[in-house]
């Protein structure tokens, strides 16, 4: 391979780490996998969770992809199976076509009809199959690191990862994101070891993961133009590698692919699809702009309903599909910085401290393992955090950024190398940072979720950043119930809960809290209560505080469509208390009821007769 081949070698002496660093990265593990399941227990079902399960479960008793086709099915699939193993049922007859088998409020409620004894175990043990991805991720990171920096490299970066309240919170929720990340890296470090050898069993090792990567979440497709990318940098020493990648690496991918779907609909015609996204379609109203073309005839060489998947997730993205919040502001398109703004508020200081610091120590060509090795670390994370923060027709999830976070953590390791050239003092100060960073990590467990940094004033503030799935999501149902047995004082709860699962399903009996009077302004639904703000216990998820549009359960079985900023008036009040840190609990007075109402130009209330 020549001199350029040698900055994908190991380095002499750093082959093999002593006994005792490969127990500290098992005890890193442990203390991952402990600090999960506590999150685990204690976060009740989320919101996508309650969507993506079921959807699993659906596909494995009907042998269909329909349901929840907007990620490809293979972590769903995962986290199935331990459900399935366990009992978990499901009436088939949500394939009824005519009752609309796709409809996620459908689907959720068919599931937990089938399964409410038991219906938070199901969901726990879910939760495994995605932990076993973050652990997978763990020693992917570990071993990659420990290649380029050694056993002390490789440790930090696993610490970095394992005492992530970012990454805990993925590992332990039902979703794609850790599943994607998980499969990316194994496929980048599938390729790196290909340039290493360039035998041909490496090269189909890597069309492997390369599919089984597209089947965790569209992001995926990012890997095919950062592999050719890299393959085009490598073939100046291994002339094959644009051979294998076209002629090994993409098919093996592809029959992956059309496996994981069991080959449905593969083989279909472009003229016969009908499009939503308006890049495929006619117009915003469906169809095809290739039918009365001559690609009508080329057949799709990937399942129909990964087509049509990723068809409707852009088409999501196109029209805008969900209100945006940041900073305060509610609008209807996302914002560029989002994503960068995100992660330096939801990672601990000092960890992202490291991580910067190794970025710019590759930039300056410091302790470096050469250029291509550098480029295989940054180039893949930089380009996961510009494809997602381009896509601004919403903003939801920081979780989309997820899979550049273990490149990130593999290039922090270098730091492990900063005393051999700085002396004993930087040694003490990647010690701090880390210490820093474990610390911030861990003050605010199991509220993972809802975790923010020193940057963004702590899990308390965090709802006047970020919302949705960065901060309330659901979680915190469980703590909801306990505060409640805690204050037998608060009756005629009104609870506003940002979930389509029904709190009855812990006992917890409740009814809606009064949206804003049509004087306000308002767009209030028949099915609510008006006139507020009234006296009352309530509790009030943050995400309604801060004006987002979903659905809320009833109270009578049922659920009902809260309109954008119809509880933005709790931002009016004090809460007397939270239950964790997503639900605001108030304990409005007639005083502070009429106070607020002078204040929007309302009638009083009249007070209760003692």
């Amino acid at each position: 391979m020549g001199d350029r081949a040698r900055s994908w070698t190991l380095p002499a002496g750093l082959a093999e780490p002593p006994f005792w660093h490969a127990c500290g990265a098992g005890l890193l593990l442990l203390i991952h996998s402990v600090l999960t399941w506590q999150f685990i227990e204690h976060a009740s079902v989320t919101v996508d969770e309650n969507i993506c399960m079921p959807a699993g479960v659906l596909h494995w008793r009907s042998g269909t992809f329909e349901s929840w086709r907007q990620n490809p099915p293979l972590v769903k699939l995962a986290a199935a199976l331990p459900p399935l193993v366990r009992g978990a049922s499901f009436d088939l007859t949500i394939l009824n076509p005519e009752e609309n088998s796709t409809d996620s409020m459908r689907l959720s409620s068919a599931f937990v009809a089938a399964n409410r004894d038991h219906y938070f175990s199901l969901f726990r043990s879910a939760r495994c199959a995605i932990l076993v991805f973050s652990l997978a991720t763990a020693v992917l990171i570990f071993q990659w690191s420990k290649s380029l920096y050694g056993p002390w490299g490789g440790l930090l970066s696993l610490g970095l990862w394992c005492f992530n309240p970012f990454v805990i919170a993925s590992a332990g929720l039902v979703t794609t994101d850790m599943g994607v990340s998980c499969l990316m890296l194994a496929t980048l470090a599938a390729l790196r070891g290909y340039a290493n050898s360039g035998t041909w069993p490496r090269a189909v090792a890597c069309g492997l993961l390369l599919g089984l990567a597209q089947l965790t979440k569209f992001t995926a497709l990012l890997l095919y133009p950062l592999g050719l990318v890299l393959l085009l940098l490598i073939a100046t020493h291994r002339r094959r590698a644009l051979v294998d990648f076209c002629l090994l690496m993409v098919p093996v991918s592809l029959f992956v692919v059309n496996a994981g779907y069991i080959f449905d609909g593969t083989g279909m015609r472009l003229g016969d699809y009908r499009f939503s996204s308006r890049s495929l379609a006619e117009d915003w109203g469906g169809g095809n702009r290739y039918r009365n073309s001559w690609f009508a005839d080329i057949p799709v060489p990937v399942p129909q309903q990964y087509v049509l998947g990723l068809d409707q997730q852009n088409s999501d993205f196109e029209r805008g599909a969900y209100t945006s919040y940041l900073d305060g502001e509610l609008r209807d398109r996302g914002w560029y910085h989002y994503y960068i703004y995100g992660l330096a508020l939801k990672w601990p200081l000092g960890g992202l401290i490291l991580a910067i610091a190794g970025l710019a120590l590759a930039a300056a060509r410091r302790f470096s393992v050469g250029w291509l090795e550098e480029l295989l670390i940054y180039f893949p994370a930089i380009a996961v955090l510009v494809l997602v923060s381009l896509r601004t027709g919403f903003n939801h999830h920081l979780r989309y950024v997820l899979p550049a976070v273990p490149f990130l953590c593999i290039g922090a390791g270098k730091l492990a190398r900063l005393p051999q050239v700085a002396g004993r003092w930087s040694a003490w100060v990647v010690g701090a940072l880390v210490a820093w960073s474990v610390f911030s990590g861990l003050r605010h467990h199991p509220h993972h979720l809802s975790y923010f940094n020193e940057l963004g004033a702590g899990p308390s503030n965090g709802w006047r950043h970020f919302a949705d799935s960065n901060y309330d999501w659901g979680q915190d149902l469980f703590e909801l119930k306990e505060w409640g047995d805690r204050h037998p004082e608060a009756t005629s709860l009104h609870l506003a809960y940002f979930n389509i699962v029904d709190p009855s399903l812990v006992g917890i009996k409740h009814s809606l809290p009064p949206v804003l009077s049509s004087r306000e302004g308002a767009n209030v639904s028949r099915d609510l209560p008006n006139d507020a703000p009234q006296p009352g216990w309530y509790a009030v998820s943050a995400n309604f505080v801060c004006g987002l549009p979903f659905v809320a359960p009833d109270g009578n079985g049922g659920i009902v469509q809260i309109r954008r900023e119809m509880y933005t008036y709790f931002q009016r009040f004090q809460p007397v208390d939270r239950a964790g840190y997503s639900i605001f609990i108030y304990h409005i007075t007639p005083e502070e009821a009429n106070r607020v109402r002078r204040e929007m130009g309302l009638p009083p209330v009249e007070e209760a007769p003692p």
